[in-house]
C-alpha cells in the first residue's frame, strides 16, 4: 500500500468512531438540557411561591385587584 494511505476498512472504523462520538455527545446534550429545564421550573415555582406568599400575607387570596373592582359597578 502506498505510504499516506489508509485502507478501506480503517476509513469505515474511522466512520463509525465519529458516528459514535457524536451519538454520545447528542444524548449528553439532550440529558443536560432536560436538568437544566427541571433546575428551571424548580427555581420559578419558588419564585412564584414567595411572591404568593408574599402578595397574600397569610390571607387565602392576594388583595391587590380589589380596587379595581369597587368603582366598575362589579
Amino acid at each position: 500500500m502506498a505510504k499516506g494511505r489508509k485502507a478501506k476498512g480503517s476509513v469505515n472504523n474511522n466512520i463509525e468512531a465519529y458516528k459514535n462520538i457524536k451519538d454520545i455527545l447528542e444524548k449528553a446534550r439532550v440529558k443536560s438540557f432536560k436538568a437544566v429545564n427541571a433546575a428551571m421550573v424548580q427555581a420559578y415555582w419558588s419564585i412564584g411561591r414567595i411572591i404568593v406568599k408574599e402578595e397574600q400575607k397569610g390571607k387565602a387570596k392576594a388583595g391587590y385587584g380589589e380596587g379595581l373592582t369597587t368603582g366598575s359597578g362589579l
